[in-house]
């Protein structure tokens, strides 16, 4: 039969276990830049990152505002490759009619992926044609 201490350790140890669970995996990165779309701060848009190896990263979206964006660190990027999709324009309206006008166009970037490091830049800057 256990004695007091080795039956108080395991309950501990899986309380622990439990705890530190969801802190394993790779750290989220912030990152920021700027958008320009015809030699100028590109006024509003979506930036997506969609990362090349899915099984260990996640996609992150950022509106573009006035040219600029931001991803914080808890909506940040894992270390990986991501492949660079910027989109002009406002998403749709989910309430508007699909025939209705489109108030969105996807643009191509000179640079279509970005290598995100735990050390390296945090800084992605875009031109758009």
């Amino acid at each position: 039969m256990a004695t007091w201490p080795e039956r108080a350790s395991i309950p501990l140890l899986c309380a622990l276990m439990f705890l530190f669970a969801g802190c394993g995996g790779p750290p989220r990165i912030p990152i920021q830049g700027t958008v320009t779309y015809k030699n100028a701060p590109l006024d509003e848009g979506i930036i997506n990152f969609i990362p090349e190896d899915t099984a260990r990263g996640t996609m992150g979206v950022a509106s573009v505002t006035a040219g600029k964006y931001a991803l914080p660190a808890d909506k940040g990027l894992v270390p990986g490759t991501y492949r660079v999709s910027i989109v002009e324009g406002r998403l749709p309206d989910p309430k508007a009619s699909p025939g209705g006008p489109r108030r969105s166009k996807e643009l191509s970037t000179e640079k279509e992926t970005i290598e995100v490091t735990a050390t390296g830049s945090r800084e992605f800057n875009f031109v758009v044609n």
